[in-house]
């Protein structure tokens, strides 16, 4: 009998096992980036998302535009401390000083993330909306701008403008919207990648539960088990 009692215990050890490793092997998968996807570091523009932008945390991020917003590729640009690249969206400028929209969705929920704003100027207004909540903007570094709640306003009639504004809301969002109400030139700008590594807080990997759950079972069936031997 307690031969018996041994074997099933060693049968059930290797059960829990075989969950601990294939919880192992889905956690890796989930967290690897895709061969061929690139992973931003400081600025995301058009170009890179093109039908999906997949993240190194798995994030994917996707852009939708309508006429007041185009894609610009010509030269980086810094004022006010703040820089955009080549690649950029020009908001509220395109298409004769049409009104623009652009829009990034997110394939998880999010709360922190980032703009840099270049060349908005005195009587260029920005409006954010988000899916869920009440958004709220701040500004970490430039010149020339004022922001009230969720709206950012350029202060300057011309010259260099430049801002980095980051979106927060009283509930996590899906999406968020700029609107450029249109005029006055338009403005250039990139989405900050690092803040959307940073925005959304994963679950609790598949991997860590498994493993959890391995040990406690573990801890059951040896009391069991050895109570039973004994």
């Amino acid at each position: 009998m307690r031969i018996k009692s041994i074997v099933n215990f060693c049968i059930i050890l290797f059960f829990v096992a075989s969950i601990l490793q294939v919880g192992s092997i889905r956690s890796f998968a989930q967290s690897s980036n895709p061969l061929g996807i690139p992973a931003p570091t400081n600025e995301i523009g058009p170009y890179e998302i093109g039908a999906g932008l997949v993240t190194t945390s798995g994030v994917i991020v996707y852009q939708s535009v309508d006429l007041g917003c185009g894609f610009l590729d010509n030269s980086p640009y810094t004022a006010c401390g703040v820089s955009v690249k080549s690649e950029k969206y020009f908001l509220g400028g395109f298409a004769g000083n049409l009104p623009g929209n652009l829009r990034h969705s997110f394939s998880t929920t999010v709360n922190s993330i980032e703009y840099n704003i270049i060349n908005l100027n005195q009587g260029e207004v920005v409006t954010v909306t988000v899916s869920n909540g009440t958004p709220v903007i701040t500004a970490s570094t430039g010149c020339y701008y004022s922001v009230n709640g969720n709206i950012l306003s350029g202060t300057r009639l011309s010259g260099d403008t430049g801002v980095k504004i980051k979106i927060t809301s009283t509930e996590p969002y899906r999406w968020v919207n700029l609107h450029h109400g249109g005029g006055g030139g338009g403005c250039t700008l990139t989405l900050d990648g690092n803040s959307v590594l940073a925005a959304s807080v994963p679950a609790v990997p598949f991997g860590k539960w498994a493993t959890i759950l391995g040990f406690s079972l573990i801890f059951l069936l040896t009391t069991i088990r050895f109570k039973r031997i004994l």
